[in-house]
């Protein structure tokens, strides 16, 4: 049976992510488990949970993220939008959370971290003003894609996209979409050690 470590090694292989940045993982898990037992950040601390669910299915929507500026809504510990920040360090990444515990666990990642292309912002989403509109607005966070579509569309930039992470999509939920007025496109995540069904919904301005 495999451990942890050879899950997380063989799923970024097969994710096509370099394998150099394994250990910033780690210290990332590391801090993750120390933080959560007094924030409850996530429901289990178990190694191969955090690496299935969280760090590997983090980093399945890879491809799909638009480089540039990059914004992760209701980000919680830092998913998705810390795992993908280390490897897309030529972007530029805020994660943002209107909760403060969550937000200061944040912020001590990517201070221990050293990621130098992430900014900790503790705010609602409807009252996030940003310098810059984002390239890529991202969520795994929102139980309906259209909520996330219209509180976070102020956000998106002319040519940017958001990118809804779910399980499965129903023909009701695409079709909430649709009525907000953007186009859309599904893809299946490929989640290496995941056998539950993971979607990403992609939505961008029909004239983007």
């Amino acid at each position: 049976m495999e451990n942890a470590r050879e899950i997380l090694h063989k799923g970024m292989a097969q994710l096509g992510i370099n394998t150099q940045t394994e250990p910033v993982y780690w210290e990332y898990l590391k801090l993750l488990k120390h933080w959560n037992r007094a924030y409850n950040l996530v429901a289990s601390t178990d190694d191969d949970i955090l690496v299935r669910r969280h760090l590997l299915d983090s980093l399945s929507v890879l491809q799909y993220v638009k480089p540039g500026h990059c914004l992760d809504v209701g980000t919680g510990a830092g998913l998705p939008g810390l795992p993908l920040a280390v490897t897309m360090p030529e972007s530029e990444w805020v994660l943002l959370d209107s909760n403060g515990k969550k937000t200061r666990f944040c912020a001590q990642a990517v201070h221990e971290l050293g990621l130098e292309n992430v900014r900790v912002v503790q705010k609602r989403l409807e009252k996030y003003v940003p310098d810059v509109l984002f390239d890529s607005v991202i969520s795994r966070a929102f139980s309906s894609a259209a909520k996330f579509v219209q509180l976070s569309g102020h956000l998106v930039a002319s040519e940017g996209r958001q990118i809804a992470m779910k399980g499965q999509v129903s023909e009701d939920e695409k079709q909430e979409v649709i009525a907000t007025g953007m186009r859309m496109k599904v893809f299946r995540l490929s989640v290496p050690g995941l056998d539950e069904q993971r979607h990403v919904m992609i939505i961008q301005n029909k004239d983007g």
